[in-house]
């Protein structure tokens, strides 16, 4: 079965248009809106990227978004290293979450190659050294032939995924005994869940989530400035964040 494809790159889409054409495919996560890149435009002066592939009328049968990073990864190095690598184009990199987004699965192989010679195109353009992206969680027949026609190493990834359609009683009975028992143990501590509606809230979860990883051995520091827009960005637009 063979189709004639078009795919193109730009680094600037109308949001709400491509916003809304994610929300067609039950796959589609916040990570490919147009928003979350523009947070690290905006913190990090990160390039947005963003693919599409259609048929010849102009349907759209795939989409992906991404960002290349120039200085994200550079930030908790010291001064000398973050100078040198920047210079030598060490870390330029193009990372996306939770895609491509395909909207035709008789044509996956065809729709995922054409992104992947997109994705080519711009790396070349942008010098960018190396190329990292996690495939979407609820594209249930997703296959990995042309990333490893396009040479990428495959890693085994596994996300989550929770029925919120289940009963809460079958809910609670369908997760492991670890995860009851931290239930109980939070309900004994009398903890709440409630939306971050408010700056406070915000700063509060963000601080939280930031001891959580140091806590873990990892040593990471605190950057107000990205979760400011973070929140500004995705709030504003009704995206919500629970908190404890």
């Amino acid at each position: 079965m063979t189709i004639n494809l078009k795919s193109e790159y730009s680094y600037k889409v109308n949001s709400k248009e491509w916003n809304n054409q994610l929300l067609q495919n039950k796959a589609s996560t916040i990570y490919q809106t147009n928003n979350w890149q523009e947070i690290y435009k905006q913190a990090y002066g990160s390039k947005p990227v963003f693919i599409t592939v259609t048929k010849p009328d102009g349907e759209i049968l795939g989409q992906l978004s991404g960002v290349i990073h120039k200085n994200f990864f550079w930030e908790n190095t010291n001064i000398f290293s973050s100078t040198i690598g920047k210079k030598l184009n060490l870390r330029t990199t193009f990372n996306w979450f939770y895609g491509p987004i395909i909207y035709d699965f008789n044509y996956q192989k065809e729709i995922t190659s054409e992104i992947l010679s997109c994705i080519e195109k711009v790396s070349i353009e942008n010098n960018v050294a190396m190329i990292r992206g996690i495939s979407a969680p609820l594209h249930e027949e997703f296959s990995n032939e042309s990333f490893k026609d396009f040479n990428y190493r495959i890693k085994p990834w596994a996300t989550y995924i929770t029925n919120l359609n289940e009963t809460s009683d079958k809910f609670y009975e369908s997760l492991n005994k670890k995860t009851r028992y931290d239930i109980r143990k939070s309900e004994k501590q009398e903890l709440e869940f409630e939306i971050a509606n408010t700056k406070k809230d915000y700063d509060e979860f963000h601080d939280l989530k930031i001891e959580s990883k140091n806590n873990a051995g990892y040593n990471v520091k605190s950057n107000y400035q990205f979760f400011d827009i973070h929140r500004d960005l995705l709030l504003k637009n009704n995206f919500k964040f629970g908190i404890v």
